[in-house]
């Protein structure tokens, strides 16, 4: 019987803590962050203490007058806030906490049998971190704050569930930007920047979500940082977008390559190009802009120095031309090296004196084109065992008419001057300069130097009005030369139009002259309809390959721009403006719209019957019916 009594007493006393265990205990609340400032972002985080269910939790804020009262969504028998002015995904709206100074906080869980609570205190700082300089770009999150300096500033992450990624982590601050600073690099996922300031034992804090897109990623490098100039440039990497696309920048921040690569099935791609033979030494950048902001840096040094690195020349129809390049290897390893061709330049143009190059020695090639009669494009290709090639483009433009025809005093004159001809492609408004040699050939010394224009009776543009518009340039007021002696004067044409300009500049010193014919063939600057074109592609309603062809005239236009082709880059560009305006207009008729007049005549005839109908047939039934109505009462 005593044994019995003890069990039941057991039981009895298992029962009661059972029964307390279910009914809550005072709840648990968490802040985050512990230091809150007025209208900051937070967190609260509630903890009821009991399984009985259901069960409500409820807050409700008192400061200084104000009270606010909510609701906490529950999640696993916990209520969590997000509270936020900025963020318009914030679970319970706005931060209740925007007033200054001391403020209380009450939580209540409210369940069949009990309603439990806890008051928190807070004193909400009335100094507010402004997080709009917390940004992302990639993976990497970047931090500003400008303000000045204080004791310290620091700042923790938290993941998605709340739980702490990093802790205390200190921002530097960079005296000469007057700003607190940092970044880090993260995997996709979402996070919560919190931030804690203190400034002589005041302290204020802050919050921001940022989310890092598990669709945007990208690691890409380049295979070396140094290049030798021709040699191959390869970009390698993964990445979760269907095409890497960007750009590549010469050391003096210009566009000189576009780029786009497509990506394979297993996320990884590669693409390699050839510096080019025209491009300087120094330091260059490729610059990423989709699918995410990237820049990559490389740097080229010369091995072969070719003059002149490409060649860009108006010729006579008809006319045979020659060219002579110089090649010389500057570094300290000797190399063969074979050339080949591409376009229209043929194998059996050009010709090179030696293939065996040591350190510093040369080799000429000549390029011998017979009888040009249409225009030329095309490039030379030097091709080491060293493992890169150098790729001289060749563009030749064919011109009408030819030099005008020497008086015969002018055979015998004591001047000369070098080159006799300047042909060369240009921009509108562009300021293109060449440097001639002057020389006096006789026993006399010349001074008192001027010049005359001559224009050509075969085009529209003139010469002689660029200089009467002060668009020509030619130093000659300092110019002497004793006789055999030997000077260089810089020209300088500025053309205000598109067009050719065909004609000659005399140099004159009392009788004694020499003359220069000058044949440019400039174009239009079109890089602003260009871009024009660009935007309009991206907005177009047109098939994915239509762009894709129509971006490729548009790159290879801006391609031709950067090494001086212009008339490629304008013909380049017609074509894409051509296609896109072919496309919106197919696009236009495929959608089989009414043109905006039919389209109001449609309206005007469909209101035209609905008043006809509502006043001469339904109008009288209605008053018929109202008569109805009357009589039966």
């Amino acid at each position: 019987m005593k044994n019995f009594a003890f069990i039941v007493g057991v039981i009895f006393l298992f029962a009661v803590f059972q029964v307390n265990t279910a009914r809550a205990q005072t709840p648990d609340v968490t802040i985050i962050p512990q230091i809150i400032s007025v209208n900051s972002s937070c967190f609260v985080k509630v903890d009821p203490k009991t399984t009985e269910k259901p069960m409500r939790i409820t807050w409700s804020v008192y400061n200084t007058g104000n009270i606010g009262v909510g609701s906490f969504p529950i999640t696993d028998g916990r209520g969590v806030c997000y509270f936020s002015n900025d963020d318009e995904n914030a679970t319970c709206g706005p931060s209740p906490f925007f007033v200054p100074g001391e403020t209380e906080f009450y939580v209540y869980v409210v369940t069949p049998s009990h309603i439990y609570n806890k008051t928190i205190y807070l004193n909400v700082s009335s100094i507010k971190l402004n997080t709009n300089g917390v940004n992302r770009d990639g993976n990497i999150v970047y931090m500003y704050f400008y303000m000045d300096k204080k004791d310290w500033m620091k700042y923790s992450i938290y993941k998605d569930d709340l739980t702490i990624y990093q802790t205390d982590r200190p921002l530097a601050y960079d005296v000469q930007n007057g700003r607190y600073e940092g970044n880090i690099t993260l995997n996709p996922g979402v996070y919560y920047f919190v931030f804690t300031l203190n400034d002589s034992g005041s302290y204020a804090g802050a919050m921001k979500k940022i989310v890092i897109p598990s669709g945007e990623f990208l690691l890409i490098n380049t295979d070396k940082n140094k290049y030798w100039v021709g040699e191959k440039i390869k970009i390698s990497g993964t990445t979760n977008a269907e095409k890497v696309s960007g750009s590549v920048y010469s050391p003096d921040n210009k566009k000189i390559l576009d780029i786009s690569i497509p990506v394979t099935s297993n996320n990884t791609f590669s693409y390699s190009f050839y510096s080019r033979s025209n491009w300087d030494e120094g330091d260059y950048e490729i610059r990423i802009a989709e699918p995410l902001e990237k820049t990559l840096k490389f740097s080229l040094s010369e091995f072969f120095e070719v003059r002149p690195k490409d060649v860009k020349e108006n010729v006579n129809r008809s006319e045979d031309f020659s060219k002579t390049i110089e090649i010389r290897n500057i570094r300290e390893n000797s190399t063969n090296i074979s050339i080949s061709t591409k376009g229209d330049i043929l194998n059996d143009y050009v010709t090179i004196d030696r293939t065996i190059l040591n350190p510093q020695d040369s080799a000429s090639l000549t390029i011998n084109i017979p009888d040009v009669e249409k225009d030329v494009e095309g490039s030379v290709v030097i091709t080491s065992d060293l493992g890169f090639k150098v790729e001289i483009p060749i563009s030749l433009t064919v011109v009408e008419g030819g030099r005008p025809v020497e008086c015969p005093p002018c055979a015998g004159s004591a001047l000369e001057i070098f080159p006799s001809i300047w042909t060369q492609t240009c921009v509108e408004q562009e300021t293109i300069s060449k440097t001639f040699t002057v020389k006096n050939t006789g026993s006399n010394e010349l001074s008192y130097f001027s010049y005359e224009i001559e224009d050509s009776s075969s085009t529209d543009e003139s010469l002689y009005e660029l200089d009467s518009d002060g668009n020509v340039d030619i130093p000659l007021d300092d110019l002497i030369l004793e006789a055999g002696e030997s000077k260089k004067i810089n020209i300088s044409l500025t053309p205000e139009r598109s067009g050719k300009y065909v004609g000659s500049i005399e140099l004159h010193s009392g009788d004694k002259y020499a003359s220069i014919f000058v044949v440019l063939d400039c174009f239009k600057d079109i890089s602003g309809d260009r871009d024009l074109i660009e935007k309009r592609l991206n907005n177009a309603d047109i098939p994915e390959s239509a762009k894709q062809e129509i971006l490729e005239y548009i790159s290879n236009s801006k391609n031709a721009e950067s090494v001086g082709n212009y008339k490629k880059a304008y013909e380049n560009y017609q074509i894409a403006a051509a296609k896109i305006e072919a496309f919106e207009s197919a696009g236009g008729e495929k959608t089989g719209g009414f043109s905006p007049v039919w389209i109001i005549i449609i309206i005007v005839i469909a209101v035209a019957i609905g008043l006809v109908w509502y006043f001469k047939i339904r109008k009288p039934s209605a008053y018929s019916e109202v008569e109805e109505l009357e009589e039966s009462f």
